[in-house]
Parts: structure tokens; sequence; C-alpha cells
């Protein structure tokens, strides 16, 4: 591929992937890269992205589905043309995209990337863009019934085989314990939990042993929840829609615990009169909050937001709203009036929050963290991995910050990688030796 070297304007567009176990520098990187657009004034050719808003927030950068909000997974999609004025101008510029934690981003999502970008660079013949069609095409699939989802993922794996380079990142950085590294090695070749639930008690925990540290009350702010116009809901079905799992919820808490630091940090109908046996007798509960100011200390904003101190954001509700299956809580007299429709339609009012001493697996990628409390016990019918006993305990420097939430099956750690895998890894060692022995020979 000499003609991808070349200095002209008509140099081939560079397709390019560094992967590595973790902790091998590969944010520092996009870091490093950032700075160099920076220095040269051209960090407007520049767009980052990552899957989760930690990793994002380690780069500076947006989430990948902050970057997909044209074209985002709601049922009311609008539909967005190719050429679609607005999103050209966000885009017209941008000549560079980097994606960090790469391994976390499926066909699917990658298709969803390139069919924004043909929106956004609708004359454009990059292979990113276009090229990708008649690649799909060659993938040997010719059923019939083929369905939407199915081409998404030919279109997502077509991008990814035309990677033109690979430099491939080995040198650890984080893990100063070499007995650990071994250790972790031996599981990539052949508190960080798994459970969303198990995450909320966790930090629900940690909340209250943080407020009686400080010497406050523990706060617990409660979900506006509404239902439909003819939904008759029963105090048991609204104390069970409360305590769902956020990730039944679009991410917002039933009764979410917090810290209050300011006096003014929450704002509006405030009691101590405790709900349910499970909180502390002198739980403060919010109902119908306003508004909550939270300190960011990895904020960038360089100036004050009007006159709160630096650093400090305003942080207004959000609304999401989602359905709950709730056949086993209805009375008989209730199903039969309802009959088939058994879903409730809530719409939820609450702050956008998700405490962060405990997290889960997912979100813990990308990041390094002091001392950790890992769970290697997997949700029952869960398909177990080598990431999710990998990711988690390669979070830390030396196995002394390690520590397990409870005793784990030995066959956590006796993951098979998926042979298809295998391939893929071994193709992306094969691309890193050709990338190599490219630029030795132009040295």
């Amino acid at each position: 591929m000499p003609s991808l070297y070349r200095v002209d304007d008509k140099q081939e567009q560079l397709l390019m992937c560094v992967p590595g176990p973790g902790g091998t520098g590969k944010s520092q990187v996009i870091k490093a890269l950032t700075k160099y657009f920076e220095v040269t004034n051209r960090q407007h050719f520049l767009r980052k992205l990552a899957p989760t808003s930690i990793a994002e927030s380690e780069i500076d950068g947006l989430t990948i589905h902050s970057f997909l909000g044209p074209i985002s997974y709601a049922k009311k999609k609008k539909t967005v043309r190719p050429g679609d004025a607005k999103v050209t101008r966000n885009w017209h510029h941008v000549q560079y995209i980097f994606i960090d934690e790469m391994s976390m981003v499926g066909l699917h999502l990658l298709s969803q990337i390139h069919k924004l970008l043909c929106i956004a660079k609708s004359k454009s013949n990059k292979p990113l863009y276009r090229d990708v069609l008649a690649e799909e095409n060659n993938t040997g699939t010719t059923s019939k019934q083929k369905t939407e989802l199915d081409t998404q993922y030919e279109v997502g794996r077509a991008l990814w085989l035309q990677l033109n380079t690979v430099v491939q990142s080995i040198r650890q950085m984080r893990i100063d314990d070499p007995a650990f590294l071994e250790a972790q090695n031996r599981l990539q070749a052949p508190v960080l939990v798994f459970r969303n639930d198990l995450r909320t008690e966790l930090n629900n925990l940690a909340v209250i042993s943080t407020a009686r540290e400080i010497g406050v009350v523990p706060v617990v702010c409660i979900a506006h929840d509404t239902f439909n116009a003819d939904s008759v809901v029963n105090e048991k079905l609204r104390k069970f829609i409360l305590r769902l799992p956020d990730n039944k919820t679009k991410g917002l808490c039933g009764y979410l615990f917090l810290v209050i630091v300011y006096e003014d940090e929450l704002d509006n109908e405030t009691s101590t009169a405790a709900t349910t046996d499970d909180f502390p007798p002198d739980t403060m509960f919010v109902r119908k909050p306003l508004y909550a100011l939270v300190e960011i200390q990895k904020s960038n904003i360089s100036s004050k937001l009007d006159t709160l101190p630096q650093k400090l954001v305003p942080i207004a509700l959000v609304e999401e709203t989602f359905e709950v299956e709730c056949k086993e809580l209805l009375s008989e007299d209730e199903r039969r009036k309802r009959m088939k429709k058994t879903k409730l339609k809530v719409t939820r009012k609450q702050f956008p929050f998700v405490p962060a001493y405990s997290i889960t697996t997912y979100k813990s990628q990308g990041q390094t963290l002091p001392k950790i409390i890992v769970d290697l016990v997997f949700p029952p019918g869960s398909r177990p991995q080598v990431a999710a006993a990998y990711v988690p305990v390669s979070r830390v420097k030396k196995l002394d910050n390690l520590i397990f939430l409870r005793p784990f099956p030995i066959s956590a750690l006796r993951v098979r990688p998926n042979p298809d895998l295998l391939k893929e890894l071994d193709r992306l060692d094969q691309l890193d030796k050709i990338t190599k022995r490219r630029f030795k020979s132009r040295v």
C-alpha cells in the first residue's frame, strides 16, 4: 500500500487500530495525538469518541451514543438523510476520528457510526463512508430473509476488515507486579461487579457509611413517577417500580442515595419520614427536586458558570419513559380487566446520576484504580467470556490492591477464548508485522 504514504492531497485514508492489553497506554496515545493537534492548531479537524461516559471523560471526547444523536435508538426516530444540513455543518471540518476502548464497540454500533458518517460526508469516497457496501456484498450471505440487523452486522464487519494499519501496544505501564502481570496474561490468552442491582446496593451502603463519617444525614432522592391515565397503581406496585435496577429504567434510579455537601445542593420538598424499613431512621427524603449542584473534579471548564465556583455544575432533572411487566403484581380482577396488556408505561423524572463507589465491569474498562473489590460470580444464565474476568482483575497495579467480594468457581478463570476471536487476534498480529515491515523500509 505505498499510496498510503503519499504526502500530496491524494493520500489514501488511514484506517488504523492500536490493540493491546489493559494498561499499555492506548488512551495515552490518544492524549498525545490530541496535544499534537492542539500545538499545530488543527484540533477542529478531530473528534474523539468512547463507548462509555467514564472512558470519554478520560480523553475529553464524546460518548458514541452522543455522537449518534441524530440517529438515536428512540422508537420515533427522526429521518435524517445524506447531506442533512445540520449534521453536515457539524462534521464539515472533521477529518480524523479517534475511538477509545474499541473492544467494547460491537459490529452493530460500528455500523451506526458508518451510517451517520454517510449522512455527514455524503460526497465522500472514503472506504469508511461508502465503499463498505461493496465489501458487504462479498460476505457470501444471500438469504432472502436477511433482516436489517443482519445487514448492519455485515456492514460493521466489512468496516472492521478494512483496517489497513495495526500497531500493537505491548509495553505494560499500569501493572508493576510481575507475578500479577503473568497471571493476567494467562487469563487473557486462553469493587467491580456484573450486576446493576448488586452495584446499586453497594453504592447505597457506601453513601450511608460516608454520611456517618462526615457527620451528615444520608439523603435519598425519590424519583417522580407518573403512569397512564387508565392505570390503577397500588402502593405495592409503586414501590416495586421504584426498586427496579436502573438498567431497566433507562438509567434513572428510583431511590437515589446521595451525600449532601452544600446546603443548597438540592432543592425542593424534603422530609425525614421513612417510607420503608430498609432506610436508616434519620434518612432525609427529597421529592420533586429542582436541581443539584455537583463538583466535577475532572471538569475542563475554564470559567465559572454565572455566580457558581469553578467546577461546580448545575444538573437538572431528566425525563425518561419505560415499560414494566407487572403481571405478577396484579390481582386476578386487574389481570382480567387488562387482558393481555400487563405492561405498565412509566414516565420518570430523576437526576441522571450513577454513584460510582461500585461500578459494573463494563464501566470500569479503561480505568486504573488504586484498590478494588471484584465479584467473579457471574449472573445466572450469562455466557462466560474471557473479558468477564480479565477486565476487572486488570484494573489495579499489583495483586495486593485486589480482593474478591465472595468465593467464586474456578471455572470463571478458565474460560476458553472463542475460536473466531483467536483468528481475529492472529489477523491483527499479522497486520502488526506487515505495518512494522512497511515503516522499517521507509526509515
